[in-house]
């Protein structure tokens, strides 16, 4: 992601100081001299921040502003902030400190001071993001894990259809048994990217052989379509492992949830899970439509290879 710079300082002087600075080493930033227009550029970026914000701004003090930037952030977001006064009171520097900046500095800057403070926010930065992806994510297939999978499908907006897949690789037991859990490994990896490659819906690997996909916004007849295409092409695989062309195939059950009814993951995800576990009683390799959100139990759909 794209690292960015935000300027709050209502003096047009003190932005013209910071601009030259912070150009002549190739950084450049957006400036704003009301609080209240940096707050909301802040609300609505996405990739990680670097905000530089004096203690006099339009609208809102720097502090103020300093406070409800590090609440809008919260712990899921990338934020680095540096507090700037002209003060030369240590109790500014630590009031700052306290309500939310990471660093302080005088003003005017002095530029080789300012740059120092920049690169270490980009160190920082860069080591919240990465400890922020590892953190959501399955260390092996690199998908999303069972807890942000849960969380961004939770975000999604309601009153649309939508469908929860659970698959499951079949036989897989049997896979590491035969070839041993480096194989395993890597028929997971295969199987991971597959999904990816399809570009449909939120992927997760919730933990083993299993993974999850959500599809927003999608009427029940697509979502077995994207069911079938998953099975198909998972089912293409050739896992080349010391000489050996390993292939699988997957069980999938599916749940839908129409528009009108309130969106509830886990009740989506009990149904999805009992719609795979009849797939795979139902002698595997296919695709079993569960219970409807919302509804009352409805007959069972297989679909075999």
């Amino acid at each position: 992601m794209q690292l960015q710079i935000a300027v709050v300082e209502s003096s047009a002087i003190g932005q013209k100081i910071l601009k030259k600075i912070l150009e002549d080493r190739g950084y450049l930033a957006k400036y704003f001299t009301s609080a209240m227009d940096a707050l909301d550029y802040l609300q609505s970026e996405e990739n990680p921040v670097i905000l530089l914000t004096s203690f006099e701004t339009d609208g809102m003090h720097g502090l103020d502003l300093v406070w409800q930037s590090r609440l809008l952030a919260g712990g899921t977001r990338a934020l680095y902030i540096i507090a700037m006064s002209s003060s030369t009171e240590l109790s500014k520097a630590i009031e700052a400190l306290d309500c939310g900046a990471d660093d302080f500095i005088r003003k005017p800057p002095v530029a080789e001071e300012l740059y120092a403070k920049m690169r270490s926010a980009q160190k920082m930065l860069s080591a919240q993001q990465e400890l922020r992806f590892y953190a959501t994510r399955d260390p092996l297939t690199k998908l999303r894990n069972r807890r942000c999978f849960m969380e961004e499908v939770g975000k999604l907006p309601g009153g649309m259809d939508s469908c929860l897949l659970i698959l499951d690789i079949d036989h897989f037991k049997s896979v590491n048994d035969t070839y041993g859990h480096q194989a395993g490994d890597m028929a997971l990896v295969a199987t991971a990217t597959k999904l990816k490659d399809q570009n449909i819906g939120l992927v997760s690997r919730l933990g083993g052989e299993e993974f999850a996909i959500y599809l927003h916004d999608t009427p029940e007849a697509l979502g077995l379509r994207a069911a079938e295409r998953f099975r198909e092409a998972v089912q293409q695989i050739e896992v080349d492992f010391q000489g050996k062309k390993i292939k699988f195939t997957v069980s999938i059950g599916l749940a839908f949830k129409p528009a009108e009814v309130a969106f509830n993951i886990d009740e989506l995800y009990g149904y999805a899970d009992e719609a795979l576990y009849r797939a795979k009683e139902s002698g595997r390799n296919r695709v079993c439509i569960g219970k409807r959100a919302g509804s009352k139990p409805v007959k069972l759909e297989l679909r075999s290879a």
